[in-house]
C-alpha cells in the first residue's frame, strides 16, 4: 500500500502513469530474487523516495549511490553519530516526508467524503501511534468494515 501511495503521488506531481499491477508485478520479482538469493525483502520506502527527490534524483541509480554513500557511512562514521539523539534523525525524515503532505487535499477530502475524511485519519493517528504497519492494518480494516456496511444496506434495501 505504501508504495503505490508514495507512486501516486511522485506521478502525480511529476505528470506520469503509474501502472499498480506492473509496480506490484516488479516488487513481487524483486522479493523471489531476494529470497532466493537469501536477501533482505525488498519495498519503497516514503522517506527513502522523497529524500532523493529532494536532493534531485531522476532515476532508479541514484538508489545506487545512494546506498554506496550509507554503506560508506557505515563502515567509516558510525563512531561519530552514535551519540545522535532520535530527535534529530526523526526531524531528517520529517522534513524528507513533508513536501508529501497536501493539506488541500485532505481538505477537500473531508469537503467530498466525510468518510473517507474518517478513514485517512484514522490512519495517520494509527500510524502515529501504533506504527506504519498497525496504522495502515487498523485503517484497511476499518474500510472494509464501512464497504461491508454499505454493501449490507444496499442488499437489504433493493
Amino acid at each position: 500500500m505504501e508504495g503505490i501511495s508514495v507512486a501516486r503521488t511522485f506521478a502525480q506531481k511529476h505528470r506520469y502513469e503509474i501502472n499498480p499491477d506492473q509496480e506490484f508485478l516488479a516488487l513481487a520479482a524483486a522479493n523471489l530474487a531476494s529470497g532466493i538469493g537469501h536477501g533482505y525483502p525488498l519495498a519503497g520506502g516514503m522517506s527513502q523516495s522523497a529524500v532523493g527527490e529532494k536532493g534531485g534524483a531522476k532515476t532508479p541509480l541514484a538508489l545506487v549511490f545512494a546506498s554506496l554513500g550509507i554503506g560508506a557511512v557505515l563502515l567509516f562514521l558510525t563512531g561519530l553519530m552514535k551519540n545522535l539523539p532520535d530527535p534529530v534523525l526523526a526531524a531528517v525524515v520529517f522534513m524528507a516526508v513533508w513536501g508529501l503532505i497536501h493539506p488541500k487535499e485532505v481538505m477537500h477530502i473531508r469537503r467530498t467524503s466525510k468518510l473517507e475524511f474518517r478513514v485517512a485519519m484514522v490512519a495517520t493517528l494509527g500510524v502515529l501511534a501504533f506504527g506504519i504497519l498497525k496504522g495502515v492494518l487498523l485503517a484497511a480494516v476499518l474500510s472494509i468494515l464501512l464497504l461491508l456496511r454499505r454493501a449490507s444496506r444496499r442488499a437489504c434495501c433493493d
